[in-house]
Protein backbone atom coordinates (compact mmCIF):
# COMPACT_ATOMS: atom_id res chain seq x y z
CA UNK A 1 0.00 0.00 0.00
CA UNK A 2 2.76 2.42 0.76
CA UNK A 3 4.70 1.61 -1.97
CA UNK A 4 1.53 2.22 -4.75
CA UNK A 5 1.08 5.94 -2.66
CA UNK A 6 4.64 6.90 -3.81
CA UNK A 7 3.76 8.02 -7.00
CA UNK A 8 0.53 9.89 -6.20
CA UNK A 9 2.72 11.75 -3.11
CA UNK A 10 5.47 13.17 -5.48
CA UNK A 11 2.91 14.06 -8.37
CA UNK A 12 0.91 15.52 -5.73
CA UNK A 13 3.63 17.87 -3.75
CA UNK A 14 3.90 21.01 -5.55
CA UNK A 15 0.13 21.32 -5.33
CA UNK A 16 0.12 20.75 -2.03
CA UNK A 17 3.03 23.35 -1.05
CA UNK A 18 1.28 25.59 -3.29
CA UNK A 19 -2.10 25.46 -1.15
CA UNK A 20 -0.06 26.18 2.00
CA UNK A 21 1.17 29.44 1.35
CA UNK A 22 -0.79 32.64 1.10
CA UNK A 23 -1.70 34.26 -1.79
CA UNK A 24 0.76 35.70 -4.05
CA UNK A 25 1.45 39.50 -5.49
CA UNK A 26 4.36 40.55 -7.03
CA UNK A 27 6.24 37.92 -6.38
CA UNK A 28 5.58 37.38 -2.65
CA UNK A 29 3.08 36.33 -0.37
CA UNK A 30 0.53 38.22 0.90
CA UNK A 31 -1.10 36.90 4.63
CA UNK A 32 -4.59 38.11 5.98
CA UNK A 33 -3.21 40.41 8.82
CA UNK A 34 -6.10 38.85 10.97
CA UNK A 35 -5.07 35.49 10.23
CA UNK A 36 -1.53 35.98 11.05
CA UNK A 37 -2.29 37.12 14.65
CA UNK A 38 -4.49 34.44 14.99
CA UNK A 39 -1.59 31.77 13.87
CA UNK A 40 1.47 33.71 15.53
CA UNK A 41 -0.86 33.65 18.95
CA UNK A 42 -2.04 29.48 18.67
CA UNK A 43 1.78 29.07 17.85
CA UNK A 44 3.09 30.58 20.59
CA UNK A 45 1.05 29.37 23.19
CA UNK A 46 1.99 25.63 21.50
CA UNK A 47 5.19 25.92 21.41
CA UNK A 48 5.69 26.34 25.28
CA UNK A 49 3.29 23.43 25.74
CA UNK A 50 4.82 21.26 22.83
CA UNK A 51 8.02 21.92 24.49
CA UNK A 52 7.66 19.81 27.70
CA UNK A 53 6.24 16.57 25.70
CA UNK A 54 9.45 15.81 23.45
CA UNK A 55 8.42 13.15 21.11
CA UNK A 56 5.54 15.42 19.73
CA UNK A 57 8.13 17.02 17.54
CA UNK A 58 6.88 20.18 15.63
CA UNK A 59 8.07 18.43 12.36
CA UNK A 60 5.37 15.43 12.37
CA UNK A 61 1.95 17.68 11.64
CA UNK A 62 2.30 20.89 9.12
CA UNK A 63 -0.20 23.40 7.56
CA UNK A 64 -3.10 20.97 6.20
CA UNK A 65 -3.07 18.46 3.04
CA UNK A 66 -5.86 16.74 1.95
CA UNK A 67 -7.34 14.10 4.18
CA UNK A 68 -5.98 11.02 2.01
CA UNK A 69 -2.36 12.25 2.95
CA UNK A 70 -3.16 12.40 6.50
CA UNK A 71 -1.45 8.38 7.24
CA UNK A 72 1.46 9.87 5.86
CA UNK A 73 2.16 12.82 7.69
CA UNK A 74 1.18 10.89 11.03
CA UNK A 75 4.19 8.51 10.99
CA UNK A 76 7.31 9.05 13.37
CA UNK A 77 10.19 11.28 11.75
CA UNK A 78 13.28 8.73 9.92
CA UNK A 79 15.35 8.53 12.64
CA UNK A 80 18.21 10.58 11.42
CA UNK A 81 15.50 13.28 11.05
CA UNK A 82 14.15 12.90 14.72
CA UNK A 83 17.68 13.59 16.22
CA UNK A 84 17.90 16.73 13.97
CA UNK A 85 14.57 17.78 15.07
CA UNK A 86 14.44 17.07 18.74
CA UNK A 87 12.84 19.58 21.10
CA UNK A 88 15.36 21.21 24.00
CA UNK A 89 13.45 18.82 26.70
CA UNK A 90 14.96 16.34 25.12
CA UNK A 91 18.54 16.73 25.49
CA UNK A 92 20.60 16.70 28.97
CA UNK A 93 20.13 18.48 31.71
CA UNK A 94 22.25 21.10 33.43
CA UNK A 95 21.75 22.90 36.41
CA UNK A 96 17.88 23.25 35.29
CA UNK A 97 18.88 24.33 31.88
CA UNK A 98 18.16 22.33 28.60
CA UNK A 99 18.82 23.48 24.94
CA UNK A 100 19.07 22.75 21.55
CA UNK A 101 20.56 24.26 18.54
CA UNK A 102 19.00 23.25 15.32
CA UNK A 103 20.31 22.39 11.68
CA UNK A 104 18.99 20.00 9.22
CA UNK A 105 15.74 20.00 10.16
CA UNK A 106 13.43 19.70 7.89
CA UNK A 107 9.93 18.86 7.55
CA UNK A 108 8.99 16.10 5.45
CA UNK A 109 9.22 16.71 2.06
CA UNK A 110 10.78 19.48 2.61
CA UNK A 111 7.97 21.64 3.55
CA UNK A 112 9.54 23.43 6.73
CA UNK A 113 12.71 23.46 7.72
CA UNK A 114 14.20 25.05 11.25
CA UNK A 115 17.25 26.73 12.52
CA UNK A 116 18.54 28.51 15.45
CA UNK A 117 17.94 27.55 18.85
CA UNK A 118 16.00 27.09 22.09
CA UNK A 119 16.44 27.03 25.69
CA UNK A 120 14.72 25.75 28.54
CA UNK A 121 15.00 27.38 31.80
CA UNK A 122 13.67 25.58 35.04
CA UNK A 123 13.14 26.70 38.61
CA UNK A 124 13.63 24.22 40.41
CA UNK A 125 15.99 21.83 42.47
CA UNK A 126 17.88 20.91 39.25
CA UNK A 127 16.12 18.02 37.59
CA UNK A 128 14.37 19.84 34.72
CA UNK A 129 11.48 18.25 35.70
CA UNK A 130 8.18 20.66 36.58
CA UNK A 131 6.91 20.30 39.87
CA UNK A 132 4.17 21.91 41.62
CA UNK A 133 5.02 25.37 42.41
CA UNK A 134 7.57 25.21 40.06
CA UNK A 135 8.41 27.36 35.99
CA UNK A 136 9.91 26.38 32.97
CA UNK A 137 10.59 29.11 30.99
CA UNK A 138 11.34 29.08 26.90
CA UNK A 139 13.47 31.28 24.76
CA UNK A 140 13.81 31.05 21.43
CA UNK A 141 15.78 32.46 18.05
CA UNK A 142 14.54 29.97 15.52
CA UNK A 143 13.96 30.87 11.47
CA UNK A 144 11.29 28.39 9.69
CA UNK A 145 11.33 28.75 6.36
CA UNK A 146 8.28 27.80 4.28
CA UNK A 147 5.49 29.19 6.26
CA UNK A 148 3.44 31.05 3.90
CA UNK A 149 6.01 30.80 1.28
CA UNK A 150 8.26 32.84 3.05
CA UNK A 151 10.95 33.04 5.53
CA UNK A 152 9.82 33.67 9.73
CA UNK A 153 11.84 34.57 12.11
CA UNK A 154 10.97 33.97 16.07
CA UNK A 155 13.17 35.38 18.83
CA UNK A 156 12.41 36.36 22.59
CA UNK A 157 14.83 39.05 23.02
CA UNK A 158 13.34 42.39 23.47
CA UNK A 159 11.78 43.93 20.91
CA UNK A 160 8.48 47.11 20.21
CA UNK A 161 5.20 47.00 18.94
CA UNK A 162 4.14 49.32 17.07
CA UNK A 163 3.00 51.16 20.09
CA UNK A 164 6.41 51.25 20.94
CA UNK A 165 5.99 49.46 24.04
CA UNK A 166 9.24 46.72 24.51
CA UNK A 167 9.16 43.52 25.90
CA UNK A 168 10.49 40.13 25.35
CA UNK A 169 12.00 37.71 27.41
CA UNK A 170 9.72 34.26 25.89
CA UNK A 171 7.23 32.27 27.42
CA UNK A 172 6.42 30.36 30.55
CA UNK A 173 5.01 26.96 32.00
CA UNK A 174 3.87 26.98 36.06
CA UNK A 175 2.34 23.75 37.00
CA UNK A 176 0.26 25.51 39.95
CA UNK A 177 -1.00 21.91 41.06
CA UNK A 178 -1.15 18.15 39.64
CA UNK A 179 -3.17 18.84 36.24
CA UNK A 180 -3.02 22.31 36.70
CA UNK A 181 -0.48 24.92 34.56
CA UNK A 182 -0.57 28.41 33.46
CA UNK A 183 0.92 30.38 30.55
CA UNK A 184 2.76 33.14 30.67
CA UNK A 185 4.43 34.95 27.58
CA UNK A 186 6.48 37.99 28.54
CA UNK A 187 7.24 38.29 24.75
CA UNK A 188 7.86 37.00 21.24
CA UNK A 189 8.55 38.59 17.92
CA UNK A 190 8.07 37.14 14.81
CA UNK A 191 8.60 38.49 11.12
CA UNK A 192 7.60 36.88 8.07
CA UNK A 193 10.30 38.03 4.65
CA UNK A 194 9.65 37.00 1.39
CA UNK A 195 12.29 38.34 -1.41
CA UNK A 196 13.68 41.29 1.15
CA UNK A 197 10.23 42.53 1.99
CA UNK A 198 8.81 41.81 5.31
CA UNK A 199 5.20 40.45 5.05
CA UNK A 200 3.97 40.83 8.37
CA UNK A 201 5.47 41.58 11.75
CA UNK A 202 4.08 40.70 14.99
CA UNK A 203 4.50 40.41 19.04
CA UNK A 204 2.67 38.21 21.25
CA UNK A 205 2.41 38.04 25.16
CA UNK A 206 -0.14 37.22 27.28
CA UNK A 207 -2.26 39.74 29.10
CA UNK A 208 -3.59 37.56 31.90
CA UNK A 209 -2.12 34.33 32.24
CA UNK A 210 -3.66 31.31 30.10
CA UNK A 211 -4.83 28.41 32.29
CA UNK A 212 -4.43 24.49 31.22
CA UNK A 213 -5.74 21.23 32.41
CA UNK A 214 -5.77 17.99 32.24
CA UNK A 215 -2.39 16.76 30.75
CA UNK A 216 0.43 18.57 29.26
CA UNK A 217 0.36 15.88 26.44
CA UNK A 218 -2.03 16.97 23.49
CA UNK A 219 -4.67 14.29 23.69
CA UNK A 220 -5.49 15.18 27.39
CA UNK A 221 -5.27 18.83 26.91
CA UNK A 222 -7.79 21.51 27.51
CA UNK A 223 -6.90 25.29 27.53
CA UNK A 224 -9.84 27.75 29.27
CA UNK A 225 -9.22 31.36 30.23
CA UNK A 226 -7.05 33.73 30.32
CA UNK A 227 -5.79 35.92 27.34
CA UNK A 228 -3.33 35.89 24.30
CA UNK A 229 -2.60 39.26 23.12
CA UNK A 230 -1.01 40.02 19.70
CA UNK A 231 -0.02 43.09 17.93
CA UNK A 232 0.30 43.07 14.14
CA UNK A 233 2.67 45.90 13.78
CA UNK A 234 2.59 46.88 10.17
CA UNK A 235 -1.21 46.25 9.97
CA UNK A 236 -1.11 48.33 13.48
CA UNK A 237 -4.00 46.56 15.62
CA UNK A 238 -4.16 44.37 18.58
CA UNK A 239 -6.17 41.26 18.88
CA UNK A 240 -6.74 39.85 22.32
CA UNK A 241 -7.75 36.24 22.02
CA UNK A 242 -9.67 34.26 25.55
CA UNK A 243 -9.62 30.86 24.69
CA UNK A 244 -12.63 28.66 25.81
CA UNK A 245 -12.46 25.02 25.99
CA UNK A 246 -9.60 24.31 23.77
CA UNK A 247 -8.84 20.92 22.78
CA UNK A 248 -5.76 18.68 21.14
CA UNK A 249 -4.96 15.02 19.67
CA UNK A 250 -1.59 13.56 19.19
CA UNK A 251 -0.80 14.27 15.77
CA UNK A 252 -2.03 17.69 15.49
CA UNK A 253 -0.20 20.61 17.21
CA UNK A 254 -3.30 23.28 16.34
CA UNK A 255 -5.89 23.13 18.47
CA UNK A 256 -8.80 20.53 16.95
CA UNK A 257 -11.74 22.17 18.88
CA UNK A 258 -12.82 24.86 20.90
CA UNK A 259 -12.90 28.71 20.46
CA UNK A 260 -11.77 32.10 20.91
CA UNK A 261 -13.45 35.40 21.87
CA UNK A 262 -11.26 38.20 19.82
CA UNK A 263 -11.68 41.77 20.70
CA UNK A 264 -9.56 44.04 18.27
CA UNK A 265 -8.41 47.68 18.81
CA UNK A 266 -6.21 50.23 16.74
CA UNK A 267 -6.75 50.02 12.85
CA UNK A 268 -9.14 47.41 13.26
CA UNK A 269 -12.07 47.69 15.84
CA UNK A 270 -14.80 45.11 17.13
CA UNK A 271 -15.50 42.13 18.11
CA UNK A 272 -14.97 38.44 16.43
CA UNK A 273 -15.57 34.84 17.68
CA UNK A 274 -12.48 32.09 16.05
CA UNK A 275 -13.52 28.38 15.51
CA UNK A 276 -11.15 25.61 15.52
CA UNK A 277 -12.91 23.12 13.06
CA UNK A 278 -10.21 20.08 13.06
CA UNK A 279 -6.47 20.16 11.42
CA UNK A 280 -4.98 23.06 11.26
CA UNK A 281 -8.85 24.62 9.84
CA UNK A 282 -10.39 27.46 11.60
CA UNK A 283 -13.11 30.02 10.94
CA UNK A 284 -13.27 33.62 11.88
CA UNK A 285 -16.99 35.18 12.33
CA UNK A 286 -16.53 38.83 12.63
CA UNK A 287 -19.58 41.87 11.54
CA UNK A 288 -21.72 38.80 9.98
CA UNK A 289 -19.06 37.14 7.60
CA UNK A 290 -17.20 34.02 8.12
CA UNK A 291 -14.02 32.96 6.96
CA UNK A 292 -11.98 29.84 6.68
CA UNK A 293 -8.24 29.82 7.41
CA UNK A 294 -5.55 28.21 7.37
CA UNK A 295 -3.07 27.65 10.48
CA UNK A 296 0.45 27.15 8.82
CA UNK A 297 3.13 26.56 11.06
CA UNK A 298 3.78 25.69 14.39
CA UNK A 299 6.87 26.23 17.06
Amino acid sequence: MMIATIPFLVAALPLLLSACSGSVKGGSPTVDPQEAALNAGIASLGGVLDEQIGGAGFTRVRAPFPAALAFALAEPLPRALAAACARAVSQTCSADTKGVAYSGCTGRAGALAYEGSVQLDWTGDGDCVLDDGETVTRTAAVTITGPYGGTLAITSADGRNYLGHSFGGGASLTQTSAGNWQVNIAGQHKTLRSRGRAIYGVSVRTGTAVGVTGTIARAGRNVNGGTLVVHHNIAQFTATYAPIDLTYSNFHCHPQSGSLAVTYSGSQTGTATVVFTGGSSARISKDGINRNVTLEYCE
